[in-house]
């Protein structure tokens, strides 16, 4: 048997000395009652009168310090629920400012794509009329030089006749311009040198003959200023007879629409109307919706908060 030394140096292992040291402490006790019964039995009376003494006292200590628990509960409890309020409402405010910054966002840029997609737009038909602007300068071009004689001209080191449509759209549009500028200079040139050829061979019959005529032609030219101003006159007067009945016609069909413009209001209000009361209708559901998630969530805490505390 091991024995204990108490007020020994050396250090003892409480953990396996406890039960021991419990068994001697009610041997003690009980070796106590045999000696002095009387003595015990005079403690214990003693005792509780003490205890019977402070026992109203302790309770109403224990009382107003339950209450003061409790009090500081529920207390802590509102608190937290108080702040969890104030979390919800500013993350609800948050989601919905993201939601807003988000639809701008959106607008923005389906913004941008509709002037980027205009712009490519845009783009592609002013090509294509560049194109085609150049087809038809191409082919008077090509005409031109037929009728001249001047199909060697290049653009590009390309032979005029031998450029076709496809080619056009590789070639600089300020070569070609430049292009069509020398052949129509070279068209300027030729013609003056054909009359000046035909200036020195007029002779003096074809002069007399031009003089004799010069007396006929002055009067053809004003049977012709006359003609001229009498189909204008008369042009004018018909335009002017045609925007008349245009503008009658335009005060008749106003006139029979006009009937038709109050029914036509009435009856868009009552679809704006309609519309306005379903998208109210919409919001008040959106809003019930988020309030019954934010009643939810907080009986879901309070009941695990209630789990926590029972457990």
């Amino acid at each position: 048997h091991k024995t204990i030394v108490f007020g020994a140096p050396r250090k003892m292992d409480m953990k396996s000395m406890r039960q021991p040291l419990i068994e001697i402490g009610h041997k003690l006790q009980q070796a106590m009652q045999r000696v002095a019964p009387e003595e015990q039995h005079k403690k214990e009376k003693l005792e509780k009168q003490q205890i019977s003494q402070n026992i109203v006292r302790r309770i109403e200590e224990e009382t107003k310090l339950i209450r003061q628990r409790k009090d500081e509960i529920e207390r802590r409890k509102e608190e937290s629920e108080r702040r969890k309020d104030i979390e919800e409402q500013k993350a609800i405010a948050a989601q919905r400012k993201q939601e807003m910054l988000e639809a701008a966002a959106e607008r923005e840029r389906q913004e941008k794509e509709r002037i980027q997609r205009h712009r490519e737009r845009e783009e592609q038909l002013k090509k294509e009329a560049e194109l085609l602007k150049n087809k038809e300068m191409l082919e008077e071009m090509k005409k031109q030089a037929d009728m001249t004689k001047t199909s060697n001209l290049k653009i590009e080191g390309k032979k005029l006749i031998d450029i076709d449509i496809d080619d056009m759209a590789g070639f600089d549009p300020n070569k070609i311009i430049a292009a069509r500028e020398a052949q129509r200079q070279r068209e300027r040139q030729e013609k003056i040198r054909l009359r000046k050829l035909e200036s020195k061979r007029v002779d003096h019959l074809a002069r007399a003959l031009r003089e004799e005529e010069q007396e006929y032609l002055e009067e053809w030219a004003d049977d012709i200023v006359a003609e001229d101003e009498s189909y204008v006159e008369k042009a004018q007067d018909k335009e002017i007879e045609e925007q008349r009945v245009k503008h009658d016609e335009g005060l008749e069909e106003r006139a029979t629409l006009i009937s038709y413009k109050a029914p036509t209001d009435v009856w868009a209000e009552g679809l704006l109307e309609a519309r306005r009361a379903a998208h109210k209708e919409a919001e008040r559901e959106r809003e019930k919706r988020c309030l019954q998630k934010a009643i939810d969530l907080k009986i879901q805490r309070a009941r695990q908060r209630a789990k926590e505390a029972a457990a």
